[in-house]
């Protein structure tokens, strides 16, 4: 026995140092197993109550040992007793139990005995006993967290961190609890709906900011082939974190030795407020990605509540990918302005017609243009070659004799071109402004006829005075 005693203790210092901290707040992927807080939520209905919490692991693979701290609000809470949780049955060692209650953390760490069969699936880690001492409300927040597996030394185990929270008074809570994309891919250029919904799970009315992510945080990455370093981003602070590695080129930023406090590509999509939320009320926004300029790649997208409230785990939700794609190259002519002068005329006079085509499409094209009043051809032009991102403006001439009278709407038509696709047909024609055109003026004979029998009145009546007049 007492050779077996510095073995062990070898073994335990051995496992100790190399469970090496990996750490990631937890998202929708699931192929991870998880060390969370159980309840999530724990409210004791006053002071002086003792409750317990369990840590859990869920959804392990080949697990031989765990280690976490958990901090917690000493004005709140006092932390009395650590207890085995069984995850490893009978024959474990329990490497840590140690509770800093005037520091307000904790830190246990169990294993099981060399040579047992790997842990697989979910249970319990460690129960843990407090006492409520004031009103108030913390985050039971678990960090430095490791999962080893039976190796020698362990390999550590990529995992998600879930924290819990307590309360027993009112408090702030608003709970991000969805973000989903209405497209999973979009070309650039494209605009997509991105759908957030919000809780309130607080005792207060609430208004607040919500804003939309799109990031490409690259994470979970493992770094080297031995699987041991990778970075995450951290749900609450949003910063992106890193086991220590050393000096590492990624992309188009470095990583470097202890944790990063950059952020990796991020795009704020877009901002938007909530107001008067009433206590369990839930609401959906929709916040509009305008992708115009935005680089190829696949983005998560994340939405956050801007309001500091009391339970901040639940402020941030990762969920969902979007693929933004090149813009495909297509043919696409549109006519994008008409515009006659002058609008009103006398039939027979000429009106001039601009109009302004545009080459949306990747590619030089030649078309024609035809100008119509209504639903009549006026004239066209044939011929017209315009490159890629380019635009002109035509000018036709009306000559509108024989038209009828009446008021014409103006218009202009390109026939879609040799591949031009369904969607971009609608700008193929443009009809913008009227043009009135009068009748032709008719001379009136009838009153060419009474004006010439009043002179010939008029002239008699000077005659007839002038012959007939007595002399004086």
């Amino acid at each position: 026995m007492k050779k077996s005693l510095p073995c062990i203790l070898i073994l335990l210092l051995v496992v100790s140092i190399a469970l090496t901290s990996v750490i990631v707040h937890p998202t929708t992927i699931p192929e991870y197993p998880t060390i969370s807080v159980y309840p999530t939520s724990y409210k004791a209905e006053n002071i002086g109550v003792n409750f317990q919490i369990n840590v859990t692991i869920q959804d392990a693979t080949n697990l031989a040992g765990v280690e976490f701290k958990l901090g917690y609000n000493t004005t709140v809470l006092t932390a009395t007793q650590i207890e085995y949780g069984g995850i490893f049955g009978t024959n474990y060692f329990p490497l840590l139990s140690e509770i800093h209650d005037a520091e307000g953390w904790l830190l246990y760490g169990v294993m099981e005995y060399f040579g047992e069969p790997a842990f697989n699936g979910s249970a319990v880690v460690a129960t843990i006993t407090f006492t409520a001492t004031e009103f108030g409300s913390t985050v039971l927040d678990l960090y430095d967290t490791k999962l080893g597996d039976p190796s020698q030394p362990p390999i550590p185990i990529f995992h998600w961190v879930k924290d819990g929270f307590f309360f027993n008074e009112a408090f702030h809570d608003i709970a991000v609890s969805n973000v989903r994309a209405n497209s999973t891919t979009v070309e650039a250029g494209e605009s997509l709906a991105v759908n957030v919904t919000v809780t309130n799970d607080g005792n207060y009315s609430e208004t607040f900011n919500v804003v939309v992510y799109a990031d490409i945080i690259f994470a979970p990455v493992r770094i080297d082939p031995s699987g041991r370093h990778m970075y995450v981003i951290d749900e609450i602070t949003r910063e992106v974190k890193e086991v220590p590695v050393g000096e590492i080129t990624l992309g188009d930023m470095n990583i470097t030795v202890g944790y990063l406090t950059v952020r990796i590509r991020e795009i704020t999509v877009g901002t938007q407020a909530v107001t008067g939320l009433a206590p369990g009320a839930s609401t959906t926004l929709t916040v509009t990605w305008n992708t115009t300029g935005v680089e190829e790649g696949n983005y998560t997208m994340s939405a956050k509540s801007l309001l500091l409230d009391d339970d901040p785990r639940d402020n941030l939700f990762v969920d969902d990918t979007v693929t933004i794609k090149p813009p495909a190259l297509v043919h696409n002519i549109a006519v994008t302005n008409v515009v006659p002068s002058p609008t009103e005329v006398t039939a027979g006079e000429n009106v001039t017609i601009s109009v302004t085509v545009k080459n949306k499409g990747n590619f030089t094209e030649t078309f024609v243009v035809t100008v119509y009043y209504d639903s009549t051809a006026i004239v066209n032009q044939t011929n017209v070659t315009l490159a890629n991102g380019t635009s002109t403006t035509l000018t036709f001439k009306w000559d509108t004799a024989g038209v009828s009278e009446g008021t014409y709407t103006i218009s202009a038509k390109v026939p879609p071109v040799a591949g031009e696709r369904e969607a971009d047909k609608a700008d193929n024609t443009y009809a913008d402004g009227t043009v009135r055109v009068r009748g032709t003026a008719v001379p009136n004979i009838m009153l060419y006829a009474a004006a010439g029998i009043v002179i010939i009145i008029i002239v008699a009546i000077v005659v007839y005075i002038v012959k007939f007049r007595k002399p004086t």
